[in-house]
């Protein structure tokens, strides 16, 4: 009867040890679901601002290009050496306003994509 007492004593101290070792284990995943959401929040946040910041950016961006296109149309009718390679100076910052613009429409898109 003792033994069977002690048995029963063991088993029961057993259950409940395994009891608080699983809810343990549940609080401790809580907490890591907790962190992993406030991650993303955070993270999600910086690419939203990034977002937000190459979309004002493609504005300025489009507003100097149209400038710089305007002044290459502009040197393109006119005769003499200096007038061509003003041009394709011009025709050099706008091919690089293009690729900025595309780059910064990518951040953008990326975001919307999510």
């Amino acid at each position: 009867m003792k033994k069977l007492l002690l048995v029963g004593c063991i088993l029961l101290s057993g259950a409940v040890s395994f009891g608080l070792d699983f809810s343990a284990n549940v609080d401790d995943l809580d907490a890591r679901l907790a962190d992993l959401i406030d991650q993303e929040r955070a993270l999600v946040a910086a690419q939203q601002e990034e977002a937000n910041e190459a979309a004002e950016k493609i504005k300025q961006l489009r507003a100097m290009h149209a400038e710089v296109s305007s002044k290459e149309k502009a040197l393109a009718g006119r005769r003499g050496d200096q007038f061509k390679e003003l041009a394709a100076q011009y025709k050099e910052v706008r091919r690089g306003l293009e690729a900025e613009i595309k780059e910064n429409e990518r951040i953008v898109a990326n975001f919307r994509g999510r």
